[in-house]
């Protein structure tokens, strides 16, 4: 089997209730996100991985794929992560149930990484992109992330990173957009893990990879739509699909 996009999708959010059910344009978050995944023709299986009946018969409805994992995971990749078990795939792409518009150049950006002799050593990749807006930088549903020189993740955090002491040097700042690419045996040996200290501290999975030593190779793509976080959110999207000439 080739690649395989899992989209983990829970409908539990205390800053905006059932935003993956939230319509943009007569469609639901989930919805888009999922015919999105599948409008790339990258992937042999895009499957909708959550414990949520609604979002279940949505999927179903559209005729795509979904397994119901437990209700008990603390995270996305937890939950993509029992649902690779019993799938024959060596390598999986995680997509976030609340990025409506997948776009196809990222993600075969993405799966370049694992290429040729270099990409074999490679278990987790993700991608960055610069913040554009200023207010993002302090905007906590905002993810930042830190890069090394060579082009691997040090850090990610809500807060504003780097922090400018000396504000004359030329730093861009990165947000982290919610698309990983993943071998298997990685996937596995993130399910054995206990949540760690940081990744507690800031509500952000990936860092469970950083604190356990396991490098996260980062490529950096512009334009990756928008991520459905807060209300305001959804004329976001309709005014980006305006401007795209989306449907």
């Amino acid at each position: 089997m080739g690649v395989v996009a899992l989209i983990p999708a829970r409908s539990e959010s205390s800053r905006f209730p059932d935003k993956l059910l939230t319509l943009i344009r007569g469609k639901s978050v989930i919805v888009r996100a999922y015919e999105s995944a599948v409008a790339t023709n990258i992937f042999s299986e895009v499957i909708v991985v959550t414990d949520d009946d609604r979002i279940v018969k949505q999927i179903e409805a559209v005729g795509g794929k979904v397994i119901k994992s437990k209700p008990t995971h603390d995270s996305g990749l937890q939950r993509m992560a029992e649902a690779s078990i019993g799938i024959d795939s060596d390598m999986f792409v995680h997509i976030q149930g609340n990025l409506p518009f997948v776009q196809k150049t990222s993600i075969e950006k993405l799966l370049q990484i694992f290429e040729g002799n270099a990409g074999k050593t490679i278990q987790a990749a993700s991608i960055a992109q610069k913040i554009a807006e200023a207010d993002r930088v302090n905007d906590t549903n905002c993810v930042k992330v830190t890069l090394d020189l060579r082009m691997s993740a040090i850090y990610f955090s809500r807060s504003p990173i780097p922090y400018l002491q000396n504000t004359d040097l030329p730093i861009t700042r990165y947000e982290h957009v919610g698309i990983y690419a993943f071998r298997k045996q990685a996937l596995l040996t993130f399910m054995e893990w206990a949540r760690t200290p940081l990744e507690r501290a800031e509500d952000i999975e990936a860092l469970r990879f950083i604190e356990n030593g396991v490098s996260i190779k980062m490529i950096l793509n512009q334009n990756n739509g928008i991520e459905i976080n807060v209300p305001d959110d959804i004329a976001k999207a309709e005014a980006l699909m305006d401007k795209m000439g989306w449907q």
